[in-house]
């Protein structure tokens, strides 16, 4: 069962409907959604000790304290009515919450880079939190028309968002490339070189340092099945930025 599927039939269940009221299992069900969302396409047994830590760990990254204290209790409900229901163990889920370093605040550099880029897709496409969860395995260069373009993830599988490396979108991922230090990870990482993002509210504090840029609130919308040969390839291709001007 994909993990999608799952998460349909646990927000359905009485055992969820019966124990919790519409305001809380809508609050629930929006930060399950959230914390795997780039998972859902994965079988539900996909989920295992080191990959529910790394979406946790992403999660923590970009979103409040408050949203992911709502994430762990909606996943608790949820492992406990996978293995009454369909006998699938997801791992359990430590009590309290790691300790969050906050990171540095990007160069300035880098927090201009990425309000170019956000500005110069159309509005919805990319967020603030969309941006921070965003990691570089999952973008690819392909050229297009005679011109090479990055290939952003949309929101929904399959579907991407073409932004000529030329442009003013294209310069800006060059920026946040090279600070990310041309690696797997995220778009921009905590610390240079980081397999954590910088924080929503480290990126937000930076923007308003820098006067010309208008911080706009966030909508808060983040066996490996041959993804392993995919990540490679779509890397590859990103070294096509390492030559770029």
């Amino acid at each position: 069962m994909l993990l999608k599927e799952l998460l349909k039939d646990f927000s359905q269940s009485p055992e969820f409907i019966d124990s919790t009221s519409l305001a809380t299992r809508n609050v629930y069900m929006g930060a399950l959604r959230a914390l795997l969302r780039e998972h859902l396409a994965e079988d539900a047994r996909w989920v295992n000790v080191g990959r529910l830590q790394g979406a946790f760990g992403n999660f923590d990254a970009v979103y409040s304290p408050a949203r992911a204290s709502q994430a762990r209790s909606a996943y608790r409900k949820l492992r406990d009515w996978a293995l009454s229901q369909h006998s699938i163990a997801f791992p359990a889920l430590k009590r309290g919450r790691p300790g969050r370093k906050t990171g540095e605040i990007p160069p300035e550099e880098v927090l201009r880079a990425a309000d170019r880029l956000l500005n110069s897709v159309p509005h919805g496409v990319l967020s603030h939190t969309r941006l921070l969860s965003l990691r570089w395995e999952k973008l690819k260069v392909e050229s297009l028309r005679g011109e090479q373009c990055v290939m952003l993830p949309g929101r929904k599988s399959g579907v991407y968002f073409s932004i000529p490396i030329s442009s003013g979108g294209g310069e800006a991922i060059k920026v946040l490339w090279n600070y990310s230090g041309g690696q797997t990870g995220p778009m921009i990482p905590a610390e240079k070189g980081s397999e954590r993002p910088v924080s929503l509210a480290q990126f937000r504090k930076g923007l308003t340092q820098i006067e010309d840029v208008r911080v706009l609130p966030g909508n808060g919308v983040g066996d490996d099945g041959g993804e392993a040969a995919v990540v490679r390839s779509n890397l590859a291709s990103l070294r096509a930025l390492d030559s770029e001007g």
